[in-house]
């Protein structure tokens, strides 16, 4: 029973049709009064349910939990935050409660809206289905990628802890793209969920990774109800909850997307439990742990060991005078200075080589370049059909291979063009990751993320120049690839160069736009061709927290 097996609970899942996968919507309630806490992902980059449930928790003691599947409701801006908060409100009306009193919990697609009345219509018919045998179907209801639901209960004198969870990929500390809800019928008072709970994730579910990349969503809830009217006994009701949730943190490892070797890591010698962390979390075993297992896992990591050799080789070749920005020994491992990513476009890819060193000059930057030209003319060569869809190129088998061999060419030129201190990469073999999107054919919705290929070169001073392909493999567009890289290297900035000055108005340059009037334009397709999908990247890069520039137009969040 999981979730339900503490007294005094009921849960349900129903299909609300968010997804295509059936079972999409949760609901967990206490019957009883109960009180609570959460603890939320580290990520700078916060999607609406996390902010809404934590303006909830800060006003309220929390009753109930509402989980869809199928839609993450991140990157989604102020309609978002309103589809939240409409959801916790209708779970309150059907249960009798305070919107404040229920948390809200989201995971799946990011970046598109949530299917708002579908969900809305689904809550009255998940609460009309609560029972206390509900807690399988509920677990079902909030998988995503996941091959199996994920349930754990754990028994202490007179009380039980019960819980359920969901992530398989993108599982990295601190928390990832997973989903937990754990209730127990052990009593605690108002404002003590808290105690018990950070130190319970701290040993669980923050000491997890399976593919290096942290989420939006992520989410961890514990209510309490006191339904067992035990006595207390602090230690067993502490022992149990870490028990759920270590038993929770091994199924989502052993669930990892092409997981086939788990590998639990011990550090001795550490002068603090933080500075164990700290060692566990550093690149090189962060990548012992993210490829371990399957012969692509292995590839990759070669790959990422050959370009990291052949970072040094270049460095140690470099004449002292040349203009790069190194890095001391106390900035190694992550970069001490947020990067500059640097989309080129395919027709001014080469030219962009002297504002790229001149930039380098005083900052770590990233390149990643388009070659829509290029692929254009060689498939009208080869008589491939050209077409785009939104200013996404529609791509078959054999357009994949002209996209491929085009990206190869061009980045050879590019890199030529910067010098020695040029790192070529491809997306698909540095483990750049996407959503097929299976209208455009091969073609893929970027996943933000922080390649350790690109991570290492930065550390080596040297400027990673990257094709934009995607595990698969998958076409992605340049545009959106910059953003997701820019998004998942926590960037200060993300600079489109076009061979347009930026975005027109009447032929007049727009020095600034707003995100969400940039979205109403787009809304309203108002624009053609290659700026739509400038546009919709620097959107979401500004709205998860990027500085964006396309030409001389800035787009603001």
């Amino acid at each position: 029973m999981s979730v339900t097996a503490a007294k005094g609970f009921t849960a349900s899942g129903v299909a609300a049709r968010i997804s295509k996968l059936g079972l999409d919507l949760a609901l967990v309630h206490s019957e009883l009064p109960a009180v609570g806490a959460a603890m939320f992902t580290a990520n700078r980059v916060q999607a609406a349910p996390v902010l809404v449930s934590r303006e909830h928790l800060a006003h309220a003691e929390p009753q109930a939990v509402v989980v869809n599947s199928g839609n993450a409701n991140a990157a989604t801006g102020e309609q978002g935050l309103r589809d939240a908060r409409a959801t916790a409100k209708e779970a309150a009306r059907v249960l009798g409660l305070e919107p404040e009193q229920v948390v809200v919990l989201s995971t799946g697609v990011i970046g598109q809206p949530l299917p708002i009345e579908r969900l809305l219509e689904g809550i009255p018919a998940a609460a009309a289905t609560l029972t206390a045998e509900g807690g399988a179907t509920a677990a079902q209801a909030i998988l995503t990628t996941d091959t199996c639901t994920k349930e754990a209960v754990a028994h202490g004198p007179g009380f039980t802890v019960g819980g359920m969870a969901k992530g398989s990929g993108m599982i990295h500390p601190n928390l990832a793209t997973m989903l937990a809800v754990i209730t127990t019928d052990y009593p605690l008072e108002a404002g003590e969920a808290i105690a018990f709970l950070r130190p319970a994730v701290a040993e669980s579910f923050n000491s997890i990774s399976v593919d290096g990349e942290c989420s939006t969503n992520d989410t961890v809830v514990l209510l309490a109800n006191g339904a067992s009217a035990c006595e207390r006994d602090d230690a067993a009701f502490s022992a149990a909850l870490h028990a759920v949730c270590a038993d929770l943190a091994g199924q989502i490892v052993a669930d990892g997307e092409g997981m086939t070797v788990i590998a639990d890591i011990a550090v001795t010698g550490a002068a603090s439990m933080g500075e164990a962390k700290a060692l566990v979390q550093r690149d090189e075993s962060a990548r012992a742990r993210c490829t371990a297992g399957s012969g692509a896992g292995r590839r990759r990591r070669d790959l990422h060991d050959r370009a990291r050799s052949r970072a040094r080789r270049r460095l140690r070749a470099l004449q002292d005078d040349r203009s790069v920005l190194r890095l001391r020994p106390h900035q190694r491992g992550l970069p001490l200075m947020s990067p500059v990513v640097i989309k080129c476009g395919g027709a001014v890819a080469e030219s962009a080589a002297e504002l790229i060193l001149e930039l380098a000059e005083t900052e770590q930057v990233v390149v990643v370049h388009g070659a829509g030209p290029q692929i254009s003319a060689e498939m009208e060569r080869r008589g491939l059909e050209v077409q785009f869809v939104g200013g996404r190129r529609v791509t078959c088998k054999d357009a994949l291979e002209v996209v491929r061999e085009s990206m190869h060419e061009l980045n050879a030129k590019l890199c030529a063009a910067i010098g020695d201190v040029a790192l070529p990469l491809y997306g698909d073999e540095i483990g750049l990751r996407a959503i097929q999107v299976p209208m455009l054919g091969m073609v893929g919705d970027p996943i933000p993320c922080a390649p350790p290929s690109v991570i290492a070169a930065l550390e080596e001073g040297l400027i990673p120049v990257i094709a934009p392909l995607a595990e698969g493999p998958l076409n992605v567009n340049a545009d959106e690839m910059a953003a997701a890289i820019a998004v998942g290297l926590e960037a200060e900035r993300i600079l489109f160069i076009t061979d347009v000055p930026g975005l027109l108005d009447g032929g007049v340059v727009v020095p600034v736009i707003d995100a969400e009037e940039a979205g109403k334009l787009l809304d309203a397709g108002s624009l053609q061709g290659g700026i739509i999908p400038k546009l919709r990247a620097a959107i979401t890069a500004a709205q998860l927290g990027v500085k964006a520039e396309i030409g001389r137009t800035a787009v603001v969040a």
